[in-house]
């Protein structure tokens, strides 16, 4: 874990064995006491020059974007699915890193899919939405898809002033979109840290997203979330990202609830 340390472009790993790099994330992994092999990040090599990077959200693991990844990875691009570190263990591990440990863990698969292909596309959902944006910012990308929660209620920002004041109280938080399915591969429990980390993450692109490359248009798509209320700050990113001159095309992706990657409750 790396604490104040200044983002920026990802040291130069282009000159790494595609193989090696995935070797060192999955150490990572080990490192971690992960068991389940769910948990750990994945690669595919197809047969097209163009390459997709995946990023599951906060709380959750590989598995959430597994059937997703299949599905590209079909259609023949080289497929790479992130673990983002504390992640598919259990909440210690979650409790010992920061957005910026998430941010770098990212690179092992970012510089494997760069020296195999010539393009780059994210898909991140939730926070690993906003971490792919983080991404974009610093690093060359092609482009980015991203999966938000939508954000429906005109009280949110009262009811996260309502929940503002329990950080101070509670040591942790429910994942409010847990499902038993998926139990062994997602954490039940959110500690505050993580919280902290996650709004902390939300603040930083707030105010640099005009570091952002506005040549990386972005596909937008939104989905129901009931953790969104845990992040205080989130509708002035997406106002900022809506307001920005940055290229936004919505979407509306039924596959992505026969994938399993978002699960409303009708």
């Amino acid at each position: 874990m790396r604490k104040n340390k200044i983002i920026d472009s990802f040291v130069d790993l282009s000159s790494v064995d595609y193989k090696e790099l995935l070797l060192l994330d999955i150490k990572r992994a080990f490192q971690e006491d992960i068991v389940d092999t769910n948990s750990f990040p994945s690669f595919k090599e197809g047969s097209m020059n163009e390459s997709i990077l995946l990023i599951h959200d906060l709380g959750e693991s590989p598995n959430e974007l597994k059937l997703m990844a299949e599905y590209v990875g079909r259609l023949g691009y080289n497929i790479y699915v992130c673990r983002l570190p504390g992640h598919g263990s259990n909440t210690t591990y979650l409790s010992k890193f920061s957005f910026i440990d998430w941010y770098e863990s990212l690179k092992y698969g970012y510089f494997l899919l760069k020296n195999i292909s010539t393009s780059i596309t994210i898909i991140g959902k939730g926070v690993g939405a906003y971490l792919g944006i983080l991404l974009s910012m610093y690093n060359k990308v092609d482009r980015l898809n991203i999966l938000l929660p939508e954000l429906r209620e005109s009280n949110l920002k009262i009811k996260n002033q309502i929940l503002r004041p329990l950080y101070f109280i509670k040591h942790s938080f429910a994942n409010l979109d847990f499902h038993e399915e998926t139990e062994q591969t997602t954490y039940k429990v959110f500690p505050k840290r993580i919280i902290n980390e996650g709004n902390k993450l939300i603040n930083f692109l707030i105010k640099n997203i005009h570091r952002y490359n506005k040549l990386t248009p972005i596909t937008l798509h939104l989905y129901q979330s009931k953790n969104v209320h845990y992040f205080y700050n989130i509708q002035d990113l997406h106002k900022k990202l809506y307001e920005s001159d940055i290229k936004i095309d919505k979407f509306n992706m039924d596959l992505l609830n026969k994938f399993k990657v978002i699960k409303d409750d009708k």
